[in-house]
């Protein structure tokens, strides 16, 4: 595991401003919050958390735990697209406060910045 590429994930929360799976990113955005190996998603409802394993720019995650609560339904529409996003990441680049999550094949699921 390369230690800088993996602290650089953690600390400020990360922004999401594209979803591969969403329109409504900007009406119902969500954070992600990397802590060594857990992540937290805060998204336009609910809050999830859940463990995380880096290796170089590989990133497995987990499935995620929450007590969910129910919100409109295009919130809770945009949450459900940053779930389904989230759980086909399996690597990630960080360029400038810029953190970009694809699929195995490539294809980028989200993408987030730092404020």
């Amino acid at each position: 595991m390369s230690t800088n590429i993996h602290a650089s994930l953690n600390g400020t929360p990360w922004t999401v401003v594209e979803n591969a799976f969403s329109d409504k990113t900007a009406e119902f955005p969500g954070t992600l919050t990397f802590n060594g190996d857990q992540l937290r998603l805060d998204g336009p409802c609910n809050f999830f958390t859940t463990q995380i394993m880096v290796n170089g720019n590989g990133l497995t995650i987990f499935p995620f735990g929450s007590m969910p609560k129910t919100c409109g339904p295009e919130a809770m529409e945009a949450e459900g697209a940053l779930l389904s996003a989230l759980m086909r990441v399996t690597q990630f680049t960080i360029s400038g406060s810029t953190l970009t999550l694809s699929s195995a094949d490539g294809r980028q699921m989200l993408k987030a910045e730092r404020v």
